[in-house]
C-alpha cells in the first residue's frame, strides 16, 4: 500500500498517456509475433477469411419483461402502492475473430395512484428511469483487449461493499431488485493487456458523466434546493494490476477523477456561513483487494485511501479517510444434513476519517447545517465500523432460491435488513419477493432512511 502522503503530489495527464500509447505498442507487438509464427494461409483460407470478416454474425438478443409492486419508492417520502415495469435489452454481435459490439439498457416506468395532475408528488419523483449500462465496441486478441464507448466498471473482491469500485454511478433511488443494476454506464476507452497467464493490466480513461448523469442519493429531492457546484474535471483516469492464480487472487489500483456519489459542503468565508452546497467531489484512490480459499472456507478483504481534493479549502465538506473491509464465508459443507446448497458469510467493515468529522471547530450556531452534512456524507464518528451478514441457499433443483442481507453500525446501532426470494417457474417466467427494512435513530446512517422500507414483489419473464 502506497504512503497516503504521496497522493498530495496529482499525477499529471502525461503520464496516463504516455502508459496508454506503451500498453497500445505492446498490445500489437504481442499481436505481430503471433502472426509472424504462424505458416502462410492458401488462397482458400484467404478468400474464406474474407468472407467471414465481412459476415457479421447475427445479433444475440437478450432481455427481460418485468411487472411488479412496491409498496413504496426511494425518494423519501410517504408514496404507497405503485406499480413498476420495466424492459430490459442485451444485444451483442461479432463482425470477425477480434471485432464485437455489446450493449445493456434498462427503460423503467413507475405508476402510483398519486398521478394525479394536482398531486405534488406526482411532479417530484421521475415517473421514468432509463439507463444505457453499455454500448461499446470491443477489439479483441489473444493478449490485449481494447473497449470503446458507453462501460460500467466493478472493481473490487469484497461482498457489496468495495473501497477501490470508484468508476461507474450508481442510482439509489431506482427500482431494481438488485444492487448491481443500479449502476449505469459511462463514455470511456479501456484497454487491458494479459501480462501474462495470471496477470492483467488495465487502463481506463473515462469522461466524468454531467450532474444528470452522476449517482442519485433517496435525498436528492430534499437537497434539491442547494446549488450544486460542479466540477472542473473532465475524464476519470484509473489503473489495475490483477492476478488470478490457483492459491490467491488479488489486484492493486488507482483512481484519480470525480466521486461518484454528491456530497455537502458548508461554505464559509473569513469565518462567516453562506450556506450549503451540493457536490460530486474531486478524489484521489490507492487501493487493493485479495480473496482466497482454503476447503469450505473462503476469505476475502478490500483496502483503500480515499483522499479528497477540496475546491476551496476553508469549505467544510468531503474528508479523506482509509475505508477496509475484511469478511470471511463458508459453504456450510459440514452441515448438509441440516441445511444443503448454503452459504453464510460475515465482513467488518470500517472508515477512519483524516480528522474529526464533528468539526468541534466550527460555531455552535451552524450545527443544523452540519448534522445534515454528516448525514449526507455518512461522516458520524472519527472512527466508524460495522458488520454485515449474508445467508444464502438454493433449494428444489435451484428451482427455489433465497438470502437474508444484513448490514449493522456499531457506534449508532443502526441497521438494514435485505431479504430476497426468487421462485423459477420455468426457463422463462420467475417470480421475485423482497424487502428493504431500515430502522435507527434519526441521525444515523441507516435510521434516516427510513421511509424507504418497503416490500415489492415482480412477474419477470425472460426471452
Amino acid at each position: 500500500m502506497q504512503n497516503p502522503e504521496l497522493l498530495r503530489r496529482p499525477v499529471p495527464s502525461a503520464l496516463f498517456l504516455f502508459a496508454f500509447v506503451v500498453a497500445c505498442l505492446t498490445g500489437l507487438q504481442a499481436h505481430a509475433q503471433e502472426v509472424v509464427g504462424e505458416a502462410k494461409p492458401s488462397v482458400q483460407d484467404k478468400t474464406e477469411s474474407k468472407i467471414e470478416s465481412i459476415s457479421p454474425t447475427w445479433l444475440d438478443l437478450r432481455g427481460n419483461l418485468s411487472l411488479g409492486a412496491w409498496s413504496g419508492d426511494r425518494w423519501l417520502n410517504d408514496q404507497t402502492s405503485f406499480g413498476v415495469a420495466q424492459l430490459q435489452l442485451n444485444i451483442a454481435t461479432k463482425f470477425d475473430s477480434a471485432w464485437s459490439f455489446h450493449s445493456n439498457a434498462n427503460v423503467s416506468y413507475l405508476g402510483s395512484k398519486d398521478d394525479s395532475a394536482d398531486s405534488a408528488k406526482s411532479t417530484s419523483i421521475p415517473k421514468r428511469h432509463s439507463y444505457l449500462r453499455d454500448a461499446y465496441l470491443k477489439w479483441d486478441i489473444e493478449r490485449a483487449e481494447w473497449r470503446i464507448g458507453t462501460q460500467v466498471f466493478s472493481w473490487g473482491r469484497a461482498d457489496r461493499i468495495n473501497p477501490t469500485d470508484n468508476l461507474s454511478a450508481r442510482d439509489f433511488t431506482s427500482p431494481f431488485v438488485t444492487d448491481e443494476e443500479q449502476k449505469s454506464g459511462s463514455v470511456a476507452s479501456s484497454l487491458s493487456l494479459d501480462l501474462n497467464a495470471d496477470t492483467r493490466l488495465q487502463f481506463v480513461v473515462q469522461r466524468v458523466p454531467d450532474g444528470s448523469k452522476q449517482g442519485q442519493v433517496p435525498s436528492a429531492r430534499i437537497e434539491a434546493g442547494f446549488p450544486l457546484a460542479f466540477t472542473s474535471r473532465t475524464y476519470d483516469y484509473a489503473l489495475r494490476l490483477d492476478q488470478s492464480v490457483s492459491s490467491i487472487d488479488w489486484s492493486v489500483s488507482y483512481f484519480d477523477g470525480v466521486e461518484k456519489v454528491r456530497s455537502l459542503e458548508l461554505l464559509q468565508q473569513r469565518g462567516r456561513l453562506l450556506g450549503v452546497q451540493r457536490r460530486y467531489a474531486a478524489l484521489q484512490s490507492v487501493g487493493a483487494d485479495a480473496a482466497t480459499t482454503s476447503g469450505n472456507w473462503g476469505l476475502r478483504g478490500e483496502l483503500a485511501y480515499l483522499r479528497f481534493k477540496p475546491e476551496n479549502a476553508e469549505n467544510a465538506g468531503r474528508l479523506s479517510h482509509w475505508y477496509g473491509v475484511f469478511g470471511v464465508e463458508n459453504n456450510l459443507a459440514h452441515f448438509s444434513h441440516i441445511v444443503s446448497n448454503a452459504t453464510f458469510g460475515v465482513q467488518y467493515f470500517f472508515r477512519r476519517f483524516a480528522q474529526d468529522p464533528h468539526f468541534a471547530n466550527l460555531p455552535d450556531a451552524w450545527r443544523t447545517p452540519l448534522d445534515k452534512l454528516q448525514l449526507a456524507n455518512n461522516q458520524l464518528h472519527h472512527w466508524q465500523d460495522g458488520f454485515t451478514v449474508r445467508f444464502a441457499q438454493r433449494l428444489m433443483n435451484d428451482q427455489l432460491d433465497y438470502e437474508i442481507v444484513g448490514m449493522h453500525n456499531f457506534r449508532d446501532g443502526d441497521f438494514v435488513l435485505r431479504p430476497r426470494l426468487n421462485f423459477r417457474y420455468s426457463d422463462s417466467t420467475k417470480w421475485v419477493f423482497g424487502c428493504d427494512l431500515f430502522r435507527g435513530k434519526d441521525h444515523s446512517f441507516f435510521g434516516s432512511l427510513k421511509k424507504n422500507s418497503l416490500a415489492f414483489t415482480e412477474l419477470v419473464l425472460i426471452f
